[in-house]
C-alpha cells in the first residue's frame, strides 16, 4: 500500500488488459471499500499475486473516500496509468457501494461473508454486480431469492505468520468458545454454552470476551478443544483458525461444509447438543486421540490461507473472462429509472452512521417518483443526524442540512399524503412517539397497527428501508432469509416481528408517560404477535415488576430464559424479585446459574453483584429460621 494518488490518465500501451485477462501478466484489481481495521487487518497479503489498489475510509487504504461517492470520482483518484481489470466489492454487508457502479466497463464481482446480518441489503447490491461470491448456505440462499449469477467458493482462511504465532507450551484451557456474544444473532450457539455450562467443574471452561486478534490466538494457542458452533451452518474462520493454532476442533454435525475439508474422528470432531459434553470428556481423557485431530486437522488446513483462497477466487472469474463476466447479473440497469434510483435510496439509508449530507445530496438527485421513500430518507437520515451528538466513525460534529421542524414538517406532509407507505408509517410512528403531540401520536399508532393488523404486503426488497434497531434487525434478516431459502413468501413472519415492534415501541411512549399499565398491555400484546421472540419478554417482565405483578414478572421470566438462556441480566432481575419475595431456595437456584455464567464469560462486575444478592441471601435465611418457632 501507499502508493501514488495521482490523477489517473488513459493506460499505457504496454501491458494490455487482454494480456492480463489471458493470465499472461498480473490482473489490475481494485479492492474495496476497506473501513474498519478488524475486517482489514487480516487481508493485508491476501492479494500478493495481484497488482492491487485498495479504497475506503480505512487508514491503511491506498485511496481515502468518505460517505458515499461515485464510481467516478473514485476511478479519477486512481494513479496515473493505473486501471482496473477487475473490482473487487469487499464484504458490503458492512460497507457502501460506489454510485454508478453498475455503469463500470470492468467486471465487478462482490465478495459477501456475513450477508446474514444483512440480507436484504446485500439482496439490493447483488443487482449492480457481475459476479457474487459467498459460501455454500449463501450461495443457496440468494439462488433461492432469485440469483443466478453466484458463485460458491470460500473466501475465508487464515493468516500465514499470524495465526497460530502464539502457540503455548501449556494447553490449560480444556475448552473454550468464542466470538461476538449478540445471542440475537447467534442463537443456536447461546443453546451451546449453555449446554457447555453443565460440564463437571474440575472442566476449565470459559468463553472468551471480545478481545484483540492477538489476544484470542494467544488464548488459542492454550486450548485443548475449541466448540464452534457456526452460525448458519457453513465453514467459517474459525475453522481455519483453530487448526492453525494447534487446538482441537468440534464443530456442529450439519455443517454444510466441513466434511469437504476435514474427516469425522480424524482431523476435526463433530457433534450434537445431545451428545457434545459426552464427547468432549471422552476427548479430555482420550489425550493422544485429541493431539493426533488436532495435528491433523493443522496439516489438512495448512494451505487454505487468506492468500490462497483469494487467488481461487480471482482464477475462477479469470477463467470465466471478461466479456462472459459483463454479460451477468447488473439486473439494476434492465429496471426503469425510478426503480434504478429507488433502490439505491434503499441502499443509502441504511447507512445512517456516515456520511448523511452526501446520501441527501443523493437523495435530492433521485426522480420526485420515489415519493415517500425519498421523504424517509431525507427526514430519518437528518432527524438521525439531529439526534446524535457527533459522528461516531469520525469523530466529528453532524452539519445537518435542515433544522429539527423542519424534517418533522416534511415527514408529516409525506405521512399524510401516503397512507399506505408501511416503512413511512413505522418511521413515523418511532420519531412522532418522542416529539409529537399525543393527538399525533395516537393516530401514527393507529393507522400502523391497523395496517400490518390488516394482513398488509411486506415488500422483501425494501425491508432494509424500515427503521428497525439493530436488536430487531438482525432476527428480522433471519427470518426474511429463511423464509426464502425454504421458498416460503416472508409476509407472516416478518409482519409478527413488525407488529411486536410496533407495539413495543407504544409500550415504550406509554411507560414514558407513567401508563405502566398500559405499557405492560401493549408488551402482552408485542409478546402475543411473536412468541418466539426473546426481545419483549425481558421489557415486559420490568414492567410487571415496576407494578407489583411479581408472580406473573417471575413466569414471563422464566419462558424467556427457556428460550434465551443466557440472558444474566433477566436472570438477575428474576433472582432480585425472588429475594423481595423471600423465596430464598429459588433464589439459590437462580444464583448458582447466574454465577455459572459470570465464571464462565469472566464477568467480574457481575460476579461482584452477586456476592452482593448472596449476602442479603444469608441474611434473609437467617432470619427465616430464626422466625421458626422452637
Amino acid at each position: 500500500m501507499g502508493r501514488s494518488r495521482e490523477r489517473r490518465t488513459e493506460e499505457p500501451a504496454s501491458g494490455s488488459s487482454e494480456a492480463r485477462w489471458a493470465g499472461h501478466e498480473k490482473l489490475r484489481i481494485l479492492v474495496g471499500p476497506y473501513i474498519l481495521e478488524e475486517h482489514c487487518a487480516y487481508m493485508a497479503h491476501a492479494f500478493d499475486d495481484f497488482d492491487i489498489l485498495t479504497f475506503g475510509l480505512y487508514e491503511g487504504a491506498d485511496i481515502r473516500l468518505e460517505g458515499l461517492y461515485t464510481l467516478e470520482t473514485l476511478l479519477d483518484a486512481l494513479p496515473e496509468g493505473w486501471a482496473p481489470d477487475l473490482m473487487l466489492l469487499w464484504r458490503p454487508e458492512y460497507t457502501t457501494m460506489p454510485v454508478g457502479i453498475e455503469g463500470a466497463d470492468f467486471p465487478v464481482a462482490m465478495l459477501i461473508s456475513d450477508w446474514y446480518v444483512a440480507f436484504t441489503p446485500c439482496m439490493e447490491v447483488a443487482r449492480f454486480v457481475n459476479a457474487v461470491v459467498t459460501g455454500s448456505r449463501g450461495h443457496r440462499v440468494y439462488r433461492a431469492a432469485g440469483f443466478d449469477h453466484i458463485l460458491n467458493m470460500p473466501m475465508l482462511g487464515y493468516q500465514r505468520g499470524f495465526d497460530g504465532a502464539y502457540v503455548s507450551g501449556v494447553r490449560d484451557i480444556d475448552v473454550l468458545c468464542a466470538g461476538n456474544p449478540n445471542w440475537n444473532v447467534h442463537r443456536e450457539r447461546e443453546r451451546v454454552v449453555h449446554t457447555l455450562l453443565s460440564l463437571p467443574p474440575e472442566v476449565r471452561f470459559f468463553h472468551s470476551p471480545m478481545v484483540s486478534r492477538e489476544d484470542y490466538n494467544r488464548l488459542l494457542g492454550r486450548t485443548k478443544i475449541f466448540v464452534n458452533q457456526t452460525v448458519i451452518g457453513e465453514i467459517n474462520m474459525k475453522c481455519y483458525e483453530v487448526p492453525a493454532a494447534g487446538a482441537c476442533l468440534f464443530v456442529e454435525e450439519d455443517n454444510l461444509d466441513i466434511r469437504n475439508y476435514l474427516v469425522p474422528d480424524e482431523s476435526v470432531v463433530l457433534f450434537r447438543r445431545d451428545n457434545l459434553n459426552e464427547r468432549i470428556l471422552y476427548y479430555l481423557r482420550h489425550e493422544e486421540e485429541r493431539r493426533a485431530i488436532a495435528a491433523a486437522g493443522h496439516e489438512a488446513m495448512h494451505e487454505r490461507s487468506y492468500r490462497a483462497n483469494m487467488f481461487d477466487i480471482v482464477e475462477k472469474l479469470r477463467q470465466i473472462g471478461r466479456d462472459r463476466l459483463l454479460s451477468m447479473g447488473r439486473e439494476i440497469l434492465r429496471a426503469e429509472p425510478r426503480i434504478r434510483a429507488a433502490h439505491y435510496l434503499g441502499y443509502a439509508a441504511r447507512f445512517t452512521g456516515f456520511g448523511l449530507d452526501d446520501a441527501l445530496a443523493l437523495a435530492h438527485q433521485l426522480p420526485d417518483e420515489i415519493g415517500s421513500g425519498k421523504a424517509l430518507l431525507q427526514g430519518t437520515l437528518q432527524f438521525t443526524a439531529r439526534s446524535a451528538p457527533y459522528d461516531t466513525r469520525t469523530g466529528h460534529p453532524w452539519r445537518g442540512m435542515w433544522s429539527l421542524q423542519e424534517i418533522l414538517d416534511y415527514l408529516r406532509s409525506a405521512w399524510q399524503s401516503c397512507e399506505d407507505d408501511l416503512c413511512l408509517n413505522l418511521a413515523w410512528a418511532q420519531i412522532v412517539s418522542g416529539v409529537g403531540s399525543a393527538e399525533e401520536i395516537s393516530a401514527a399508532f393507529d393507522r400502523l397497527l391497523r395496517q400490518l393488523e390488516s394482513g398488509c404486503r411486506i415488500p422483501l426488497g425494501g425491508t432494509h428501508l424500515y427503521t428497525l434497531p439493530q436488536a430487531q434487525r438482525f432476527p428480522f434478516e433471519r427470518r426474511a432469509w429463511e423464509q426464502v431459502e425454504r421458498g416460503v413468501p416472508p409476509d407472516g413472519v416478518l409482519r409478527e416481528m413488525l407488529l411486536e415492534f410496533a407495539y413495543d415501541l407504544l409500550a415504550r411512549h406509554q411507560a414514558k408517560q407513567g401508563n405502566r399499565r398500559e405499557a405492560v398491555q401493549s408488551l402482552r400484546e408485542a409478546v402475543a404477535a411473536n412468541p418466539t421472540s426473546q426481545l419483549t419478554r425481558p421489557k415486559l417482565v420490568e414492567e410487571l415488576i415496576a407494578v407489583g405483578e411479581y408472580e406473573e414478572a417471575l413466569s414471563v421470566g422464566r419462558a424467556h430464559l427457556e428460550q434465551a438462556p443466557l440472558d444474566v441480566a433477566i436472570r438477575v432481575r428474576l433472582l432480585e424479585s425472588e429475594v423481595r419475595r423471600g423465596d430464598v431456595e429459588s433464589a439459590r437456584q437462580l444464583l448458582r446459574e447466574a454465577r455459572r455464567i459470570a465464571e464462565v464469560f469472566c464477568e467480574k462486575e457481575l460476579q461482584a453483584r452477586l456476592s452482593t444478592i448472596d449476602r442479603k441471601l444469608s441474611e434473609a435465611g437467617m432470619a427465616a429460621a430464626q422466625a421458626q418457632p422452637a
